[in-house]
């Protein structure tokens, strides 16, 4: 704001801010907590994933929206879209639960023994963001000793960044152990 005062008249010169005034007053209406009450709740769900005699209570778009194979079983003249239900062989409960807790959340626990499962997982479903933190895991977890595993993983996988980067540790380490026996 600026007051001018020639001959004894003044004048107020100001501006106003839009973009801050709407932002302060914005709402938000989603948040990634909101999703979390979709958890295997029964309630409003229309589609069950059965796994080991296990029943999980989902809901199709959440499903459809993190994986483009969901996305197709439910949007083509599929058996899962008729018979809402989703038979999943390949993959334990626990599994599937934890990838449901993932999608959900937001948040995933990945650790040496849910992760090798979960890759498998993230990669039939084409969660992309979910095999990411699964190669970013096995990166961070890489050793001499375990990177001719981690690379065929990665091969099996298609994490592809991840399996050019472990070829590039052994071919820098191939010469420190080369008598190791996984390297042949």
């Amino acid at each position: 704001m600026k007051i001018i005062s020639p001959k004894g008249l003044i004048t107020v010169h100001f501006s106003i801010d839009t973009a801050k005034h709407y932002k302060e007053n914005s709402l938000t209406l989603y948040s990634e907590s909101s999703i979390e009450t979709l958890y295997n709740n029964p309630d409003l769900s229309d589609v069950q994933l059965r796994v080991e005699k296990v029943k999980f209570y989902a809901h199709k778009a959440v499903l459809a929206n993190f994986s483009p194979v969901f996305l197709a079983m439910f949007k083509n003249d599929m058996k899962e879209a008729k018979e809402n239900v989703v038979e999943i062989n390949d993959v334990s409960a626990e599994v599937v639960d934890n990838l449901l807790k993932i999608i959900c959340s937001g948040k995933a626990n990945i650790n040496e023994s849910t992760m090798y499962d979960l890759s498998y997982a993230s990669k039939k479903y084409q969660i992309n963001n979910l095999k990411s933190l699964c190669a970013n895991y096995l990166y961070d977890s890489l050793t001499i000793e375990n990177c001719v595993d981690i690379a065929s993983l990665a091969e099996k996988r298609c994490m592809n960044q991840l399996k050019y980067k472990v070829i590039i540790v052994i071919a820098h380490n191939y010469n420190l152990d080369c008598k190791n026996s996984s390297f042949y």
